[in-house]
């Protein structure tokens, strides 16, 4: 294949850009509430808002763990735990192309009934070289689990409960539950383009459909209720300003029927001899602004980030949302036969 030359990759990534902006600025006036598990550092497991994610970072293996609490000030405290495994697989018969598999773990308690939902996950990527040396390539994804799901039926409140003296939980609800615990399986599928003109600029756009096979989710009474499949659209462009300077902006759109979510923002990662420092700022439109820093040293990477929350919710919150906070380790050779990010010097964040 003849060696790519590109004409004035600046201007083309510059186009990229636009047009993500302009698209995810187009769909900011929209209803941005989501009910559903949702990290403010998507990016650092990326895995599991789209499986083509997996195995794109730097290293041949990386595990990671990621912690959550929100709504404190207002209810009692959403908690969402993440942990996630991915590791490259190349076999020598591939010139260009390698593949991914990688393990999901997810546990999130919410609400005053202690919702409870753990979800496993296994995970499997392929990615495609399209130009010499991956400076496009194309990455496929899809994963397959469990997720189980319970409530404390106790902690409901119903209206003929409320007597003139006020509410009397031992009276009889006169409710039939169904169940107060369900499993199911979930199938997500995704795809993402990745094009590195240079070792300076990386772009990557890519989407995700979970909840492929609509499993049903049946609480209150025997019925064919079906979980929506939840839509994913993201994407970024790493610019690499010098040696030390990095700035790196993504965004993120879910939707799953009437809910949807969208975050934009940037990081900077300014890179010193052994030690890089991540600081950013990102905003969950009409609901948070998120403030971010970490730091990586020997390929350990750690990350915190608070939510502040500016919604109409703000009266009762006081502008206090949420804490998140992530581990992440990069294990194996960094320029594991050049595939990938992995012979790119972009930082991880």
């Amino acid at each position: 294949m003849k060696q790519f030359n590109p004409i004035s990759p600046h201007s083309t990534l510059l186009h990229f850009t636009f047009y993500i902006l302009h698209f995810t600025f187009l769909l900011i006036p929209l209803s941005l509430k989501s009910q559903d598990t949702h990290l403010s550092q998507f990016y650092v497991a990326p895995m599991y808002y789209n499986p083509a994610n997996l195995a794109t970072s730097q290293g041949k293996t990386k595990v990671g763990i990621d912690y959550k609490s929100q709504w404190n000030s207002v209810s009692k405290p959403y908690l969402s735990q993440l942990a996630y495994f991915e590791n490259k697989i190349i076999p020598k018969s591939f010139k260009q192309d390698w593949a991914g598999i990688g393990l999901i773990l997810n546990n999130d308690k919410a609400g005053d009934i202690n919702l409870h939902t753990i979800k496993a996950l296994l995970v499997g990527s392929y990615h495609k070289g399209i130009i010499e040396d991956n400076k496009l390539f194309a990455s496929f994804g899809a994963s397959f689990g469990v997720v189980s799901k319970s409530f404390d039926a106790s902690k409901l409140i119903f209206d003929n409960q409320w007597t003139q003296s006020g509410f009397d939980n031992s009276l009889a609800n006169d409710e039939v539950l169904f169940n107060t615990s369900y499993l199911y399986t979930d199938f997500n599928a995704g795809t993402m383009l990745t094009y590195s003109p240079t070792n300076e600029i990386s772009a990557s756009l890519g989407g995700s459909l979970q909840n492929l096979n609509r499993p049903k989710e049946t609480t209150f009474f025997e019925s064919k209720n079906k979980i929506g499949v939840k839509k994913v659209l993201h994407g970024g462009v790493d610019f690499k300003i010098d040696e030390k300077l990095f700035f790196l902006p993504k965004f993120i759109l879910v939707s799953q029927k009437k809910a949807k979510e969208l975050i934009m923002g940037l990081n900077i990662c300014y890179s010193m001899k052994e030690t890089q420092l991540y600081f950013g700022v990102w905003d969950r439109a009409k609901s948070d602004i998120i403030l971010m820093a970490g730091f990586e040293y020997d390929r350990l990477t750690m990350a915190f980030s608070y939510d502040v929350n500016y919604s109409k919710l703000n009266v009762a919150t006081n502008y206090r949302g949420g804490f998140e906070i992530s581990l992440t380790k990069k294990f194996g050779k960094k320029n594991e036969r050049k595939v990938s990010a992995g012979k790119k010097t972009m930082p991880m964040l």
